[in-house]
């Protein structure tokens, strides 16, 4: 009898600390994996293409990340781009571009022009994760997305490990604000503007890194408040990295250039997409906020939450507190706890240094680990119940 109190009482202090988290909307991860089609496109013409959409749903905010290519074994270890490798087609197709809208070059070459090694969700509940890894001559890239519970906007982070010298890095964006108008046959006055300027389509604008906190893209002849288009979209950038850049605004695309300090390692960005809500709006809400998100960039950890917070030596040290205070009835429970930590510390090793497989590896068995612990706490208050 005293052991099934025992045990009761440990149900339900696991119920209370679940009880006791405090409530947010969680983040839903949607992801079909990869969908193969036979190509139509231009020079690739019977070609297998492969689609893949993860979507973000959080409330009435969802955003998708789309990875696309023409992966028929004519092309070896590269990928056929037709468009771009990375789209964002939710909560719209316009604005940053569902059939591709951010890439890195890295010594002019184009990483998404290289198969990619893998794609996974990393997380879901408080936040949605998604990560893309190319493993290319030049470099080791891992391309990370991030929404998390109650924002309205999704992070990036690109990051690299050299192979090579890097002499030269950037990255392109595109994007076709509200309204495809070229496609409709429609015309439209495309602007981009930033905290200290405003300059419309047929015309550059030069990036300040120091200054543009953010840049939007809208049209104002497709506006919300007008009842045209889907509504205009924006971004911003950690700018200790960036020396400087330039938006080519076209009347139907917008083209965007960051260069990159060549020894950096890494880019930190945020996209918005302010769906269905008027141009005025979106502007006043980036002048209020988006300096912001702009600084809380650099605190951001994309790694996984639990990844993030996991610590060896404290692992380790609370193993073997349990395994003491359950006695007898922990032995069982001794060769798998030596074993699983030891392989939990050296994967954690690894993946401090940027091993994304380490890494990928140390989340799934993290979850057994937990139930590890959960085990032996049971086991410890069964002892000590035995022991009065």
């Amino acid at each position: 009898m005293t052991r099934l109190v025992l045990l009761g009482a440990a149900v339900g202090l696991a119920l209370l600390r679940c009880a006791g988290a405090e409530a947010k909307t969680p983040v839903t991860v949607s992801d079909k994996g990869p969908q193969y089609r036979t190509s139509q496109y231009a020079d690739h013409v019977g070609h297998r293409y492969e689609d893949r959409t993860v979507t973000f749903q959080c409330g009435d905010v969802r955003y998708g990340i789309h990875y696309r290519g023409c992966v028929d074994e004519s092309h070896k270890d590269r990928v056929g781009v037709v468009e771009g490798s990375v789209g964002m087609p939710a909560p719209s197709s316009e604005n940053w571009y569902g059939g591709g809208f951010l890439r890195l070059k890295l010594n002019g070459a184009d990483v998404g022009s290289y198969r990619l090694a893998a794609m996974q969700v990393t997380e879901q509940g408080e936040r949605g994760g998604v990560e893309l890894v190319w493993d290319t001559a030049e470099a080791v890239v891992r391309m990370r997305f991030l929404l998390e519970s109650g924002a309205n906007h999704v992070k990036a982070e690109v990051s690299w490990i050299p192979k090579a010298e890097i002499k030269d890095a950037a990255i392109e964006l595109s994007c076709y604000p509200s309204f495809f108008t070229s496609w409709h046959k429609r015309v439209g006055d495309r602007h981009v503007a930033t905290p200290r300027v405003d300059e419309r389509q047929g015309k550059s604008l030069d990036v300040l890194p120091d200054k543009d906190a953010y840049l939007f893209y809208y049209d104002t002849i497709f506006d919300v408040a007008k009842g045209e288009g889907v509504g205009p979209c924006a971004m911003t950038f950690l700018p200790e990295v960036v020396t400087g850049g330039r938006v080519s605004i076209g009347d139907y695309g917008i083209s965007t250039s960051l260069r990159l300090k060549p020894d950096t390692r890494r880019i930190r960005m945020a996209f918005w997409e302010f769906y269905k809500r008027p141009n005025a709006e979106a502007a006043a809400y980036l002048k209020d906020h988006a300096p912001a998100v702009q600084k809380g960039l650099a605190a951001v950890d994309f790694r996984p939450a639990p990844v993030a917070s996991f610590d060896s030596s404290k692992c380790k040290a609370e193993v073997a507190r349990l395994l003491q205070a359950a006695g007898e009835d922990g032995k069982p429970y001794r060769k798998q706890a030596e074993q699983l930590t030891a392989r939990l510390e050296a994967l954690k090793v690894r993946a401090d240094a940027g091993d994304w497989q380490a890494e990928t590896e140390l989340a799934k068995r993290l979850p057994e680990l937990e139930r590890l612990l959960w085990d032996l706490r049971i086991q410890a208050l069964l002892s000590d119940g035995d022991a009065k």
